[in-house]
């Protein structure tokens, strides 16, 4: 509810041919203050705090606060001696428009001229000038009397600041661009710089960080409110790190090497390296490895801002290692009957795929157990899932042997005469069916039968009846089982 103070200062105490500066002093202490203004009739006001006074007269100021507090002041000057004509001023503030001169008619004045240079007179009692300089008055009373005076100009700008903006970079960053305005104005001085956005909603400001890539407004205005503008694009900010995705040649066990192949992309800064490594500390320039044997390598991908991606991937299926067997199954001492002898297989790698076993080491059976009632060599061999394959042996020698002799059991043939008369065979199948066991000879033992006609049946019989297994070897043609 306080008006603003308001003081006059520059009024002359002692006599002057020349000219000087009134200026209002303006305090406010509540809601700062709206405006300043000036009036050479107390009726029509202009804008400003400064009026140049070269004539003995009175100037009024006024004084609003932005809550509409109004306080009034005026001067009146009575020290300028000799000066002949009383010049009005309507803008004493700086301006980018004209400034408009008057000399009123007033008294026993008849005639009022003006001139550029003194010289040269125009009969007219006003000037507007639209730059800055020197320009002259000239009055005649009624009595002939001549009185001259001078008005210099000096508050039009016309001429908008230089503007400049600094900092924006052409390499990239992964943080933010300071971008930096700088201006200057070499007539009535720089009154603001500001930013903005969107070129409509404008804050004071200089200095601006851009953490992303976009376009920033700027423009100075000087005290006589010409306007510079300008706008500077960011477009080397990248805050994202690249796209790496690892790709393998297989997925498939091998004994050789798969590749594993590192692909990047950017779609900001590009991508400036691609990079291996074996323990994710030191890297060699590359974008892709080929693997011989398991572990984990490691992709490095770096962009043009500074920006890394690293991504790992683990080669777990080369085998390059056979198997391992081993007998765990085989007596020490002297048995009568069948031994087992078994292996165990093991793969630390695809793993095991068949267990077979051979009794001539060519011929080949699935299966890691035998039951061995002869004394004798077993093979077995181990295959893993990448075809890499181990083998061992072993021999039983601790088996007592059921028979002494080659010949089959007279009993059994008791009635059968040999010969090579096929009938002579006839119903000798049908008294050895299921007759003939182990005990009747050993292995390895040969049993020959001469003759043709029942040469198949009497074979299979025998087949049948000495191993449930089928592990004897049958030769039809010779009519011979081993």
């Amino acid at each position: 509810q306080m008006a603003p103070t308001l003081k006059i200062l520059g009024n002359p105490t002692a006599s002057t041919n020349g000219y000087s500066i009134l200026t209002a002093q303006v305090v406010d202490w509540g809601a700062g203050m709206k405006s300043v203004e000036y009036s050479y009739d107390n009726k029509n006001w202009n804008v400003g705090s400064t009026v140049k006074m070269n004539y003995n007269g009175t100037i009024y100021f006024r004084a609003t606060d932005n809550v509409g507090n109004v306080t009034y002041n005026q001067a009146t000057t009575t020290n300028f001696k000799g000066a002949a004509v009383a010049i009005e001023c309507d803008a004493n503030s700086w301006t980018k428009d004209s400034v408009n001169l008057t000399v009123k008619k007033t008294g026993d004045i008849q005639n009022i001229e003006f001139s550029y240079d003194g010289k040269n007179w125009q009969s007219r009692n006003s000037q507007s000038m639209t730059y800055n300089g020197t320009v002259y008055f000239r009055t005649t009373d009624n009595t002939g009397t001549v009185k001259t005076s001078s008005y210099t100009v000096t508050n039009v700008d016309k001429t908008a600041p230089v503007l400049t903006v600094s900092g924006n970079t052409s390499n990239w960053n992964t943080g933010a661009v300071t971008l930096k305005a700088q201006a200057s104005d070499w007539q009535s001085g720089l009154k603001t710089i500001e930013y903005s956005y969107d070129n409509k909603n404008w804050a004071v400001g200089s200095t601006l960080d851009m953490g992303y890539n976009g376009t920033v407004y700027f423009r100075a205005t000087d005290m006589a409110g010409n306007v510079s503008t300008t706008s500077a694009t960011v477009n080397k900010v990248d805050k994202s790190a690249p796209a790496l995705t690892i790709s393998r040649s297989h997925d498939d066990w091998t004994t050789t090497s798969a590749v594993l192949k590192a692909q990047a992309t950017d779609w900001q800064s590009g991508i400036k390296s691609l990079e291996y490594s074996y323990d994710g500390n030191r890297w060699t320039v590359g974008n892709q490895v080929n693997m011989t044997y398991n572990g984990t390598i490691y992709f490095r991908a770096t962009d043009n801002a500074g920006n890394v991606k690293i991504e790992s991937a683990t080669m777990s299926k080369v085998d390059q290692r056979t198997p391992e067997i081993n007998v765990i199954s085989n007596p020490t001492t002297v048995i009568n009957g069948t031994a087992t002898v078994s292996v165990q297989a093991t793969d630390y790698g695809s793993g095991i795929k068949t267990v077979e076993y051979s009794y001539d080491n060519s011929k080949w059976y699935t299966g890691s157990c035998v039951n061995m009632n002869y004394n004798g060599t077993i093979y077995f061999r181990a295959t893993d899932n990448v075809g890499l394959t181990a083998t061992t042996s072993a021999t039983v020698t601790k088996i007592a042997s059921t028979s002494s002799n080659n010949d089959v059991d007279a009993d059994l043939l008791a009635g059968w005469e040999k010969g090579t008369d096929s009938s002579d065979l006839s119903g000798f199948s049908d008294s050895v069916n299921g007759n003939l066991t182990d005990d009747l000879c050993a292995y390895n033992d040969t049993i020959t039968l001469f003759g043709n006609a029942a040469q198949d049946s009497l074979t299979d019989n025998l087949a049948a009846s000495l191993d449930a297994d089928s592990l004897l070897d049958k030769d039809r043609n010779k009519g011979v089982i081993a």
